[in-house]
């Protein structure tokens, strides 16, 4: 990819291309770089997306959040914009900030998007917003694949609606994603709530005994507690 824009020093896709393979090694810096000079000859939105990713994943939130407000007051706002935006938002933990950006993404036409709906489940949930389950399930018809997806639905399914039905998909995210200790609690709850009392049991231990942190860590060590 190097050579490729050493050979045609105006071709923006040359630079872009060493923009994306640096990023896939994690050299964010590098990739940003790259990606400058791609946007330096050819502007566009794709690029600018991936110019505040390369912050983003460095954590520098503010910068990528002021780099896509900029764009957008230059060039109007669009959807794909706005969902980056949403993300960075909830990264903030700025929920109701999120949950609205990511709703105009949705009407201007990132209806469908999974990772939009999905998110959007989680933070309903959160915010304790009773659109959650459908939502949940409107994300999980558009991808019923996704690991993370099949997690936020059956969590989602296990608290409010079928229990059975959302062990079922917690147990198929956790074949995807075995070492992620919320999906692992998450199943944990699931068999809980479906009667398998031991098997919750086990899960839980384990999970507390882990010397790491996990978001629903302590939600493991209190229904622990309580199950013994």
């Amino acid at each position: 990819a190097e050579r490729i824009s050493e050979l045609k020093p105006e071709w923006f896709k040359g630079y872009e291309l060493v923009g994306d393979v640096k990023n896939a090694m994690q050299d964010y810096p590098g990739a940003e770089l790259a990606y400058q000079q791609a946007m330096k000859r050819e502007p566009s939105t794709a690029l600018l997306i991936k110019i505040a990713q390369t912050y983003m994943y460095r954590g520098q939130l503010s910068k990528a959040e002021r780099r896509l407000g900029e764009w957008m007051e230059r060039k109007g706002v669009d959807d794909q914009s706005l969902l980056l935006l949403g993300i960075i938002y909830q990264r903030q933990n700025n929920l109701e900030k999120a949950v609205k950006t990511y709703e105009s993404a949705m009407a201007r036409g990132a209806a469908d998007n999974p990772i939009a709906l999905n998110n959007l489940a989680g933070l309903y949930d959160q915010l304790n917003d009773p659109r959650a389950l459908a939502m949940g399930e409107h994300a999980y018809r558009s991808n019923p694949d996704a690991a993370d997806i099949q997690d936020t639905y059956g969590w989602l399914l296990t608290r409010y609606g079928d229990a059975s039905e959302g062990k079922r998909l917690l147990e198929k995210a956790l074949v995807k994603l075995p070492g992620n200790p919320d999906i692992r609690y998450h199943l944990a709850v699931a068999l809980l709530n479906t009667g398998d009392k031991a098997g919750a049991e086990a899960i839980l231990k384990q999970l507390v005994s882990e010397d790491r942190d996990f978001s629903s860590k302590q939600e493991a060590i209190e229904k622990y507690k309580n199950i013994k």
